[in-house]
């Protein structure tokens, strides 16, 4: 099992809620916890571009950014916790 770090930047107009739902529902299956508003850890057997690739599929071409990173070592983290 590998570890991850997911960030996306998504605009945040009303006809685009959408999005935020489908990862939201999507991350988690995929193994994901949620550390900040858009960041995401995540444990997965996947490789980084089939990561990439899934949640590609739900963020359009209008989005800003997409982040997923492998992480080599355990992280170190100051004071985040689990949003629902």
């Amino acid at each position: 099992m590998n570890k991850y770090v997911v960030s996306y930047d998504i605009s945040e107009s009303p006809e685009r809620n959408e999005t935020y739902i489908k990862l939201l529902r999507e991350l988690p299956k995929m193994g994901g916890v949620r550390k900040l508003l858009n960041v995401w850890e995540l444990e997965s057997n996947l490789n980084t571009k089939d990561i990439f690739d899934k949640i590609k599929n739900i963020i359009d071409s209008e989005d800003n950014s997409l982040m997923v990173a492998n992480l080599s070592e355990n992280p170190k983290y100051y004071n985040l916790k689990k949003l629902d």
